[in-house]
C-alpha cells in the first residue's frame, strides 16, 4: 500500500479504510481458499467486491447476500458504538433491532438506483 499512498495522497482516514477493506478481503480470500472455493486471481481483494463475487459464484440469491452484508455491517457499527458510548448491551441490542427494518429499505432503495447514478466510495478505483 505504500506505493498507493505516494501515488494518491489520500487522507489518513481514507488510507485506513482502504487498508481495512483490503485486510478483510485478504481474510475472506483465505477463508474461501481453505474451503477450496476458487477466487479471482488478483493481487488485492476488496472485501465488498470479493463478497459479491463469492455470493454470485456460490449462487446465493442477491437479496440474501445483500441483506447479510448490510446486517453484518450494521452489527459491526453497533459493536464499535458500544465501545465508544457505554450504554449497556441491552440498550445496544434494542438499537440494533430498531434499525432492522432499515435494512429492507436500503435493499429496496438499492434496487431502484440506476447504474448511471450509482457510484463507488473509491477504495477499489484505479489510481
Amino acid at each position: 500500500m505504500g506505493s498507493r499512498k505516494r501515488a494518491n495522497p489520500a487522507s489518513r482516514e481514507t488510507a485506513e479504510l482502504l487498508s481495512e477493506d483490503l485486510l478483510l478481503g485478504s481474510s475472506l480470500k483465505k477463508w474461501a481458499e481453505n474451503l477450496e472455493i476458487d477466487t479471482p486471481n488478483v493481487v488485492e481483494n476488496s472485501v465488498v467486491a470479493l463478497y459479491g463475487w463469492l455470493a454470485r459464484k456460490l449462487e446465493v440469491p442477491e437479496e440474501w447476500a445483500v441483506t447479510a452484508f448490510l446486517w453484518s455491517w450494521l452489527e459491526n457499527q453497533i459493536t464499535v458504538a458500544a465501545k465508544a458510548v457505554p450504554l449497556g448491551q441491552n440498550v445496544l441490542q434494542k438499537v440494533l433491532m430498531s434499525l432492522k427494518p432499515r435494512i429492507l429499505e436500503c435493499l429496496t432503495q438499492s434496487r431502484l438506483t440506476k447504474f448511471d447514478t450509482a457510484f463507488s466510495t473509491g477504495p477499489t478505483l484505479p489510481y
